[in-house]
């Protein structure tokens, strides 16, 4: 992360396909145009705008699509394997999505550049971790020890994950951190996240 993505939102870089991305910065809504990648800055050769989609049971992380507008498609290679940024910058933010993961691959969407909520293929995890779909990934401190560098994250209430090559629905409700005279007075917060359907996180609040 770099201070000048921090008011973005963006997505990471592997095996994620997504579709019907709305975001509400009160009092607006907006709903992303699927039809390019006008919404976006500066997009890698690994994005791409398709019809259709779909994924290998067997192989990791291979995506296949067709021509056509509407889906969005993230397939990095060894050449383009760049994170994706909205246009806007946002603070209090809803943003609500479908996705589907190839087997074995490992994304996030990032709020102001800064708090991950992981998307991951969990199916069948027993036990979720903060590295976990719908996990909020640990806030990070390059100073500290080796092994000690991660903290603060937070997994699931439960597993609802489908399975690879299949549309799952996220909401994310996100309450900006709050700043006065140049000094943080109130840590960020996500209010809630549902996946599939199910509330999995709730009041979390961040200190990153």
């Amino acid at each position: 992360m770099t201070l000048n993505s921090f008011k973005h939102c963006s997505l990471k870089t592997i095996g994620l396909v997504a579709s019907c991305i709305a975001c509400q910065t009160l009092p607006a809504q907006t709903k992303i145009d699927a039809t390019n990648l006008n919404a976006f800055q500066n997009p890698g050769g690994n994005w791409h705008i398709a019809g259709d989609a779909r994924v290998s049971l067997i192989e990791n992380n291979a995506i296949t699509f067709t021509d056509g507008v509407g889906i969005l498609v993230n397939q990095p290679n060894n050449k383009a394997h760049e994170d994706l940024f909205f246009n806007f910058h946002h603070g209090d933010l809803d943003i609500e999505f479908d996705y589907l993961m190839a087997k074995s691959s490992n994304s996030g969407i990032y709020l102001q550049g800064r708090y991950e909520v992981q998307l991951l293929d969990s199916w069948t995890v027993l036990n979720p971790k903060s590295s976990d779909n719908g996990g909020i990934y640990e806030c990070w401190d390059s100073t500290k020890p080796a092994g000690q560098n991660g903290y603060q994250g937070y997994a699931p209430r439960q597993n609802v994950s489908l399975a690879p090559g299949l549309w799952q629905h996220m909401k994310i409700s996100f309450q900006a951190p709050v700043f006065k005279d140049g000094q943080k007075i109130s840590n960020a917060k996500i209010l809630k996240i549902e996946l599939n359907g199910v509330l999995i996180q709730e009041n979390v609040e961040m200190a990153c």
